[in-house]
């Protein structure tokens, strides 16, 4: 059995009760779901809200359709989707959106061909994108489905329903319906006003004649129309910038061959950003990154608006292991017991100069601070401590920094004369001076 859900909710922000907005004589969500009955694949077409009571009159409106609703938690929209599905016990589930009333059957129907064909766990037409941003259609088995609602904790995969299935392609096999000519840029979509009144001269232009209208048939409309931002030709002018656009905004893993192509994009959306921020984005070699992060695990990172992204700067030294690595976060928790931050010195510190020095045989002492300023004030100290005679035989006061920073040796104030010895350590990312820890060490031995 293959059961499709439609997955709406009335309480948008930027278009409150969209699904409930006219299109002609008749709600939106309607216009949608008498399209998708036209299909033949589906065995059956239920639609998912939530029990808010913003959602009392979409639940009505469905009933009164003659389609069962579903009403589960507002925001954790996995878990009501995957208890919509399971009453009916289907083999595979077919997830559409409320906000596309544009959504051809034949495309739903030729994407459950391809899943069924491939016996993908998950397939979808819009990771990546190829088709107008309007026509998503997702198909996914019972089963890949149960697994994302008990493993899957972030709360954008919990929000976005798919995400824990398509990021991990070590676990689903996966496959991605294209279409024959990229059509990514094009919008058809309701988010906004704009999406909802071009979407009424679509209805208003080809319902009358042809209520079955089809991608091709909205594609030939726009072929007619001579300017305009939804014209085939304004399309065709601003495909890359848009497509790029796109991908920023809503996809979550940016693989490495794609970032170098989404530079241009990202740095036209962000121009209007405070200088520093942007100079701190400039800082890095491949140019596309969030410029905060809210949360991590392992290499990946998501930042404010749930996007993830792969860090490909933190991967040296004592992040090798990753974020929220579990050793280190228990050894942690199990320090925040103890306390932090105290007035004296620690016994790990000194413990952890020990090592160093066991293990680097640079010797006799390896201060450390909290900050590369004192840092460089304790170096100077050590130095003017020492008369020119007692170090006559050394060479030089180096510094080495960590975790992707350069290990630039220097001479400091209190050698003015002597020659600095300049030692750099190559990496694949971009060497960002750390302003957190650096180390002092005085050499023993000549260059």
């Amino acid at each position: 059995m293959i059961l499709g859900i439609l997955q709406a909710r009335a309480s948008s922000s930027r278009l409150p009760g969209k699904v409930l907005k006219p299109i002609l004589g008749e709600p939106m969500i309607a216009r949608e779901l008498e399209r998708l009955k036209r299909g033949r694949r589906l065995d059956r077409l239920i639609v998912a809200t939530s029990s808010d009571s913003s959602d009392d009159v979409l639940a009505k409106t469905v009933a009164a359709l003659d389609v069962s609703c579903y009403r589960g938690s507002l925001d954790d929209v996995l878990d009501r989707f995957c208890q919509a599905a399971r009453p009916s016990k289907p083999d595979h589930v077919v997830r559409m959106t409320g906000d596309c009333p544009l959504m051809d059957p034949a495309i739903v129907d030729a994407a459950i061909d391809f899943h069924l064909k491939g016996a993908f766990d998950y397939s979808s037409n819009a990771v990546p994108p190829t088709f107008p941003d309007g026509l998503d259609v997702e198909v996914m088995t019972l089963a890949a489905l149960e697994t994302a609602w008990r493993e899957a904790t972030l709360k954008s995969d919990r929000e976005h329903v798919t995400p824990f299935l398509y990021h991990h392609p070590e676990r689903f096999r996966l496959g991605t319906f294209r279409n024959a000519t990229d059509l990514s840029a094009l919008r058809w979509t309701v988010d906004e006003l704009e999406d909802l009144q071009f979407v009424e001269r679509i209805y208003a232009a080809l319902y009358p004649a042809k209520p079955d209208f089809t991608m091709q048939d909205i594609l030939a409309l726009l072929e007619k129309i001579p300017s305009g931002p939804r014209s085939i030709k304004s399309f065709r002018a601003t495909k890359a910038i848009r497509r790029r656009r796109k991908r920023i905004e809503f996809s979550h893993v940016h693989p490495l061959h794609q970032i170098r192509s989404l530079a241009p994009a990202r740095r036209e959306i962000d121009s209007a950003r405070h200088a520093d921020l942007q100079q701190k984005q400039n800082a890095i070699s491949l140019r596309v990154s969030p410029f905060f992060i809210q949360k991590a695990r392992g290499s990946r990172v998501w930042d404010v608006d749930g996007n993830e992204f792969i860090d490909f700067i933190n991967s040296l030294a004592a992040v090798t292991l990753g974020y929220n690595d579990p050793d280190v976060m228990a050894a942690v928790r199990a320090q925040l017991e103890d306390g932090v931050i105290f007035s004296l010195p620690h016994p790990l510190e000194t413990i952890v100069a020990e090592k160093i020095i066991e293990m680097v045989p640079l010797r006799p002492k390896s201060p450390f601070r909290e900050e590369r300023g004192r840092t460089s004030r304790r170096a100077r100290s050590v130095s003017r401590a020492r008369s020119p005679t007692a170090i006559a035989s050394r060479s030089a006061v180096i510094t080495a920094g960590r975790i992707g920073t350069s290990a630039r040796p220097r001479a400091t104030a209190a050698f003015p004369k002597r020659r600095a010895i300049s030692r750099t350590r190559s990496s694949t990312t971009t060497s960002i001076r750390s302003t957190r820890f650096s180390a002092r060490i005085r050499t023993n031995s000549p260059p």
